[in-house]
């Protein structure tokens, strides 16, 4: 059988009848990634909504955690005019991306007023190795690298704190959120949201409501990427060059996704016609709370 591109795959799935429905409901996409909305039968509560991490002109770190910045400091503003009580901030199915976008984010929810841990560690297993050349590292930064990492004993490399902001204490922003939060996550929920679900479920910034995460409590693989193509099947193969270690609680196993507090599956019905149970079940928390 002749092999199919992902991007095939991807376009025969989503016009496949029998696949409508669950990709309508995972696959909830707007010309806006990021968007903020109020619950109309819901007094006090606001929904945020984030489908990934990143952004239209957001090509580089810089601009990645500006963008979120900008983002959530307009949002903070309505949600303090009308005096909004509840957030509900949804990360369902989101892929992941620039992870210091994820860093921001939590910035503007936590309850602490001083400075936490979100990584423990970032870990490389070489400075200097020939195959940097095929990764999406620049080559400014490929130069660099050496001075970037601290060698440990056990022969592998951890980046330096103070080349990396997001391993140093992250402050609570002055105008963060100081109501109540709510966070919607599942199973497609991956790597940048991982990491975000695990600072929040660590540190208590909110309710995690419906399944669980798709990547590790502990921590993940990521960065650059060293990306070869197999010279005959043409199959492109990633390396992550980073392992994230998170700072995490041991409130749960660390080789598990971030576990909800309140576990709500998504049922085959729900599916066709088209119910967000675990949307609900979050508005009737909020609806007892209050």
């Amino acid at each position: 059988m002749a092999a199919q591109p992902n991007r095939e795959a991807q376009r025969l799935y989503a016009r496949a009848p029998i696949n409508k429905a669950a990709n309508q409901f995972y696959n909830k996409r707007n010309k806006n990634p990021w968007r903020l909305s109020f619950v109309k039968d819901l007094p006090g509560t606001a929904y945020l909504r984030f489908d990934g991490f990143g952004g239209k002109g957001m090509h580089d770190g810089d601009k990645a955690r500006a963008g979120m910045q900008k983002f959530m400091n307009e949002s903070l503003q309505k949600l303090q005019s009308k005096k909004i009580r509840a957030l509900i901030v949804d990360v369902r199915s989101n892929g992941g991306g620039w992870d210091n976008q994820g860093v921001e984010l939590f910035s503007y929810l936590m309850k602490q007023d001083t400075g936490v841990l979100y990584y423990k560690k970032l870990h490389a297993i070489t400075d200097s190795s020939t195959f940097l050349a095929y990764s999406d590292l620049p080559e400014q930064d490929r130069r660099r690298i050496k001075s970037e990492l601290r060698k440990e004993q056990d022969g592998t490399f951890t980046l330096r704190p103070e080349y990396n902001p997001d391993l140093l204490p992250i402050a609570p922003k002055p105008n963060r959120f100081r109501g109540d939060v709510y966070i919607l996550s599942n199973e497609h929920s991956f790597s940048t949201t991982s990491e975000f679900l695990a600072a929040c479920k660590t540190y208590r910034v909110g309710t995690i409501v419906g399944t669980e995460a798709g990547g590790a409590y502990g921590g993940g693989n990521g960065s650059s990427f060293i990306s070869l193509s197999l010279p005959n099947s043409k199959i492109l193969v990633g390396s992550p060059l980073v392992y994230y270690q998170n700072a995490i609680s041991d409130v749960q196993p660390p080789d598990r996704g971030a576990l909800p507090d309140y576990e709500v599956p998504i049922k085959a019905k729900d599916l066709l016609t088209d119910y967000d149970r675990q949307l609900d079940f979050v508005k009737e928390l909020i609806q007892k709370n209050n």
